[in-house]
């Protein structure tokens, strides 16, 4: 399911207003964002930011397999081959980052259309969603990294990771 789907859904479920950014994740060059960012309903969005007060975050794994690669249409296989090489264990926002929930710096932030991992409040409920039996490190890394302060996950990963932090 398309991720604006699900952002549908939810919010229909919680009662929630929904506003999606009109552009793609990542953009081609910079020139590229520096046209979508002055687009009125990209900048009306923008400022949406600040009010936010609970965000559903998904945490995803960059691999050949991740929705990251499903196409080609987000980042390229030489993108995901140097994200690897610096240390990229997951991404939340479509920003990546290391074992210990720090970023990893790549020209691909340049490009991203989107609210950055420190963009909201400290206080702020940032629920990471994740699930499976591949996501134990990136999720401990994004809490680790304070990228996410509440995890939504299935009961398998949720005990494995409890277990690892006993």
């Amino acid at each position: 399911v398309h991720a604006a789907e699900v952002c549908r859904r939810l919010a229909h479920l919680i009662n929630a207003r929904l506003t999606l950014i009109p552009a793609p994740g990542i953009v081609g060059s910079e020139e590229m964002k520096t046209v979508v960012m002055a687009d009125s309903y990209v900048q009306s969005a923008f400022k949406q930011f600040a009010s936010i007060n609970v965000a559903f975050i998904g945490i995803g794994v960059p691999s050949a397999e991740s929705v990251l690669m499903r196409d080609g249409s987000i980042i390229t296989q030489a993108e995901l081959t140097m994200l690897q090489a610096r240390g990229a264990l997951g991404d939340v926002v479509l920003r990546f980052f290391d074992q210990d929930g720090q970023p990893i710096i790549s020209e691909i932030d340049n490009r991203v259309i989107g609210i950055t991992p420190g963009g909201t409040a400290p206080d702020q409920t940032r629920g990471g969603g994740a699930g499976g039996p591949k996501k134990d490190e990136v999720v401990l890394a994004a809490l680790r990294g304070g990228l996410i302060n509440v995890l939504i996950t299935d009961t398998g990963l949720a005990a494995r990771i409890l277990e690892q932090n006993e």
